[in-house]
């Protein structure tokens, strides 16, 4: 049990910190502050500052978050406020510490005005002689909170709403790029890892079992099906169904081997799969086995699954043909990780986080705020219209959009439960 929920929490985390890293760095790509980039949420474990953003692990390994600067954050500091302003050698502002009660470098100063948004610039008092100053503040200065946390200051144009439409659109659209890759990545690994090959729907033999009828008959690796006793296969589905299509007695096989056709006769075993008998012959079929088939097998799957998770969502959102048991939340997904981690089935594990890593960046980019493609619809809307909605509308869209969200979570989730 505990293997399972650890399985289970490491790997959705990691996928929720793979779409918050492609947030991160396009982010930074573009122009935009990075105020904080978090692994985890709750209190933090470890923190670190670097080149202006402020880095955390936290308690709980749920995923993780990435604060941008906007003109929504709240100012650093207040009039009034007692500072130690560091200098450099221009007499320009570089750090703003807080910490007034405890030993430090700087100049004791208290602020008067300021303007850290646009002028950036900071006039007050200095302590030492009561004279009033007015200072020019760095783009890259900072501000030493009161638990020394640093916080660097946000300039205009460091706002996410300052840069234009498509550097927006690159920075929400990462995420799921990210989440994309990571499933790109799971897919190709398990292509050129499988022993089988990848799968293919075409009547290829890709391996044959020893001493087992295929081989026995003389069928060999690369043969193609062309034909079990007079019907005519062109597909994986078809040779299943035309080796089950008689019960008993032997079976001939026609196959393609060297532009040549050979048939072979053979007796198929049976094997009871639940209440049917399933003929087989020892061979696998339908899967391709060199280099390159499996280098682009792992593209084909995250393409296909990608493809037939967009349906999936578009049905759901414009049919609303579903029903809850046809949904599962975390608790199925858990049960899930259960049943493969318990078989130690490396395979099927990456098949499900795969998929899943393919489903969050689907989700995310639902035209619904605060999802990415949320966000994406708002910068939209102040592109087409060459202006943007007023704050407390975008604030409400938000919270509603998160409150649907929620009620859809705590909806499946409870019918995981009761399931």
């Amino acid at each position: 049990m505990f293997t399972t929920i650890f399985i289970y929490i490491f790997m959705f985390g990691l996928l929720v910190e793979f779409h918050e890293l492609g947030h991160y760095r396009s982010a930074k790509r573009n122009g935009v502050l990075v105020r904080e980039f978090s692994i985890g949420y709750g209190p933090k474990l470890l923190s670190w500052y670097k080149h202006g953003t402020a880095y955390a692990v936290r308690l709980l390994p749920i995923g993780g978050f990435v604060r941008l600067a906007s003109a929504n954050d709240e100012s650093p500091i207040q009039a009034g406020q007692i500072l130690r302003l560091v200098l450099n050698d221009k007499g320009e502002v570089t750090v703003l510490d807080t910490r007034v009660d405890q030993l430090g470098e700087g100049l004791a100063f208290q602020v008067d005005q300021y303007d850290l948004t646009d002028d950036l610039k900071i006039s007050g008092y200095r302590l030492a002689d009561n004279q009033y100053l007015t200072l020019h503040v760095l783009h890259s200065a900072y501000v030493i909170q009161k638990d020394g946390q640093r916080f660097q200051i946000a300039p205009r144009d460091t706002w996410r709403q300052s840069v234009g439409f498509w550097r927006r659109f690159r920075i929400n659209i990462a995420g799921p790029m990210m989440n994309l890759l990571f499933a790109l990545l799971a897919f190709t690994v398990l292509s050129l890892t499988n022993p089988n090959g990848i799968s293919s729907n075409r009547p290829i033999i890709s391996s044959v079992d020893n001493g087992q009828p295929a081989q026995k008959a003389g069928l060999k690796v690369g043969d193609t099906i062309k034909s079990i006793d007079g019907d005519k296969v062109s597909s994986t589905n078809e040779v299943t169904a035309a080796l089950n299509k008689h019960s008993y007695g032997s079976t001939t096989i026609v196959v393609e081997r060297n532009k040549k056709n050979y048939s072979f006769t053979l007796l198929p075993t049976t094997e009871k799969v639940g209440n049917i008998n399933k003929r087989q012959i020892g061979a696998n079929v339908g899967f391709k086995t060199n280099f390159s088939d499996r280098l682009t097998g792992g593209i084909r799957i995250t393409v296909h699954n990608t493809v037939a998770s967009i349906v999936v969502v578009y049905e759901l959102l414009t049919h609303w043909t579903f029903g809850l048991n046809q949904v599962g939340g975390t608790i199925s997904i858990a049960n899930a990780t259960s049943d493969v981690a318990t078989n130690l089935s490396v395979f099927k594990l990456a098949q499900i986080f795969g998929n899943i890593s393919i489903t969050i960046a689907i989700l995310s980019l639902v035209p619904l705020p605060p999802l990415d493609g949320g966000k994406i619809l708002l910068d939209l809307w102040s592109k087409i219209f060459r202006r943007s909605l007023p704050q407390v509308t975008e604030n409400i869209i938000n919270i509603l959009g998160a409150g649907v969200i929620l009620t859809v979570l705590i909806a499946v989730t409870t019918n995981d439960l009761l399931r």
